[in-house]
């Protein structure tokens, strides 16, 4: 019998947890905005470091990467 409450917890917990994670987060007019703001403040600060003169070749490989993994995670949102 023991088993079977086992079961159905385990089952509502789930049940829950996906409920959870498929609803969406529909942002507010003001997070929007802010987003846009944060995503203009990259841009400047990309554009500055590549007119950084002193820049090693480490970095540039580095922000590569970075700007590699921005863009895989934009996509998969």
């Amino acid at each position: 019998m023991k088993k079977i409450y086992m079961v159905l917890i385990g089952a509502a917990v789930l049940v829950a947890v996906v409920v959870g994670v498929s609803l969406q987060n529909d942002p507010t007019l003001g997070e929007r905005l802010g987003d846009a703001a944060e995503e203009v403040g990259d841009g400047v600060e990309d554009a500055s470091e590549e007119l950084d003169p002193n820049r090693t070749l480490g970095e540039d490989i580095g922000d590569a990467i970075e700007d590699a993994g921005d863009e895989l995670q934009d996509a998969a949102n």
